[in-house]
């Protein structure tokens, strides 16, 4: 920039200079005119006038001034009439040159054969008109040359005075520029390599010094960040790998706990791959873990377990599918097909399968058992009921002692009651089997269980009970076994009487949609939560606790064979509430078309 400031200063001084030579040069070329034309005007323009052109030649040849080497007077027309080259007498001027006439002295710059000359123009005026004009004409090498030589030299003193200035400008600037950037950058490299040990410093005052202390702030606040992170990373790391351990702990306890299963356990992924199964999968499948797949488990189970449409209920619905009983490859199985969610997404399957062969076989044993049992059974307890009623009937009198009658007298109840008990066994067995119901017809519900109340009646009166039937009018029929219809209303109201110690009984009948519905009501002792869930199993009792036997005669079976009966007759069988204040049973029957 100076170097160019320099040279500009000595161009524009060059153009300056020049100027002023160039006018000084047109003011002596008019004095040159003036001199030339102290002759009288009119004898240049007299063609005639030999005297007046010899005058002039010789005013020319006594001036020889080195920077003139033209001079032409020409007339008004702009014909050369006297020139100090012979030659150019009688030529004309060219156009331009005659605006001179109009009393107006001017100069140009024109270029001859290569040359640079100053073209000055002076009018001739005589007696105040003007007659012609002067031309003359003067070199500028005459005038430049010395010129171009100064500018020359002051060109290159300039050069080298811009260069001695450059000079001492780069290194000012590498000293206190340059070179603390420098240092600055390669500070700042070492931060980013994490060299934090060394210093920054610049012993200036001015602002590469504040950087550099900004610098070495900043260069020991991360020092101590970095103390801290590594500290932390330290124990992060150390946790991590704590927690590292403790995770595949947990993990090989949870292998261990998943392959110990008695019950099949498989994983399976979004994807359909299987993650993990266990021995007692391959045990139950009688296959390897390898050989498990997806397209294994769809070709194993086949018809009697839908794997796909479980497997996409699971995953797409996050339902949970549960099979009864299947019967595949010569084994009773239970089969499960759970979601596995988190954070609300489902990430997987799982397939739970369950050996229950022996359960079942154990299961169809019982029922045997009980079947067989029953019906031995019940032809002997009828003999024995029957012996003892004709002894109660006809030999009465014959037996004198109290204790032997007594004795009789509850053989004949016992014998009563068993032939109950095994008439339930025998009519579970039957109702399990799918048999033991009657002709289905049209039933007029409210009559059947008017007909019950009233055989109950006595029963709650003895104990203070209240028994209330309510039914809405004009109710539809029901279609179902009649006979089969009374025992389920005389098991719900004789179970509300019998577990009822004050208070009232409500029966209730009323239509639900395509059913007509029953609701049994008490003040009983209720049923805890816990105990609900085995409602309408064999052999237990609606009590307030299903884990102890009540003093009565029932056997437990009572709801068992209600819940059967109700099922098989299309209809539905429960538990509506129950509370210390008493407990509400329902079914329904479909209504009769």
């Amino acid at each position: 920039m100076i170097g160019i400031s320099l040279l500009s200063i000595a161009y524009f001084s060059k153009v300056s200079l020049e100027h002023v030579l160039i006018s000084q040069q047109f003011n002596h070329t008019k004095a040159v005119a003036q001199n030339a034309l102290i002759l009288e005007a009119r004898d240049f323009i007299e063609p005639s006038s030999v005297e007046a052109q010899n005058q002039f030649h010789r005013y020319v040849e006594e001036f020889k001034d080195p920077t003139i080497h033209e001079i032409n007077i020409f007339d008004l027309n702009g014909r050369i009439i006297v020139s100090s080259i012979e030659s150019k007498v009688g030529q004309s001027v060219d156009s331009a040159s005659l605006k001179v006439l109009s009393d107006n002295e001017f100069y140009l710059i024109s270029s001859e054969a290569g040359r640079n000359i100053i073209l000055s123009y002076i009018p001739l005026v005589f007696n105040g008109s003007v007659l012609g004009a002067v031309e003359i004409k003067s070199e500028l090498v005459h005038l430049l040359d010395p010129i171009q030589y100064e500018m020359n030299q002051i060109t290159l003193r300039l050069i080298f005075i811009g260069l001695v200035i450059l000079f001492l400008y780069y290194v000012i600037e590498w000293q206190f520029v340059i070179k603390p950037i420098n240092y600055l950058k390669k500070q700042a490299q070492n931060l980013e390599q994490g060299n934090l040990n060394e210093p920054i410093s610049i012993k200036t005052s001015d602002e590469f010094g504040f950087l550099a202390n900004f610098f070495d702030q900043m260069r020991a606040k991360l020092k101590l960040s970095w103390s801290r992170i590594t500290e932390f990373n330290e124990e992060l790391e150390l946790k991590v790998g704590e927690k590292t351990i403790e995770l595949r702990n947990e993990q090989a306890k949870l292998t261990s706990s998943i392959q110990s299963l008695r019950f099949g356990f498989i994983i399976v992924n979004a994807g359909k791959n299987i993650m993990m199964s266990n021995v007692a999968a391959s045990e139950i499948m009688g296959v390897s873990n390898d050989k498990i797949d997806f397209d294994f488990l769809v070709d194993y189970f086949g018809q009697s377990f839908d794997v796909t449409d479980s497997y996409n209920r699971s995953i797409g619905y996050k339902q949970s599918v549960i099979s009864p009983e299947i019967d595949s490859h010569g084994k009773f199985l239970k089969v499960s097909m759970l979601p596995i969610i988190s954070e609300e997404q489902v990430i997987g399957s799982v397939m739970v399968i369950e050996d229950v062969t022996e359960a079942v076989l154990l299961q169809r044993n019982k029922e045997e058992f009980f079947a067989v049992a029953s019906h031995e059974l019940r032809t002997p307890l009828t003999s024995i009921r029957g012996n003892m009623s004709l002894i109660q009937d006809y030999y009465k009198d014959q037996i004198s002692s109290k204790e032997v009658m007594n004795m009789i007298v509850q053989a004949y109840q016992s014998s009563i009651r068993l032939i109950s008990i095994v008439n339930d066994f025998l009519d579970a067995s039957k109702l399990e089997q799918g048999k033991g119901l009657g002709q289905f017809e049209k039933v007029n519900l409210v009559n059947v269980i008017d007909e019950i109340i009233k055989d109950l009646n006595t029963t709650a009166k003895v104990k203070g009970l209240e028994l209330i039937f309510s039914s809405d009018k004009q109710l539809p029929a029901v279609f179902g076994d009649e006979s089969r219809l009374k025992e389920v209303v005389y098991n719900l109201v004789g179970n509300a009487i019998n577990y009822t110690q004050e208070g009232r009984v409500e029966v209730e009948v009323g239509v639900d949609g395509d059913y007509l519905k029953v609701v049994v009501k008490d003040t009983g002792v209720g049923i805890t939560a816990q105990n609900q869930g085995l409602l309408f199993k064999k052999f237990q009792q609606a009590g307030k606790s299903i884990f102890s036997r009540e003093n009565n005669s029932s056997t437990g079976m009572g709801l068992y064979i209600s819940k059967l009966l109700v099922n098989a007759m299309h209809g539905e069988i429960g538990l509506l509430d129950s509370s210390d204040k008493g407990s509400t049973f329902f079914f329904t029957i479909p209504i009769a078309k």
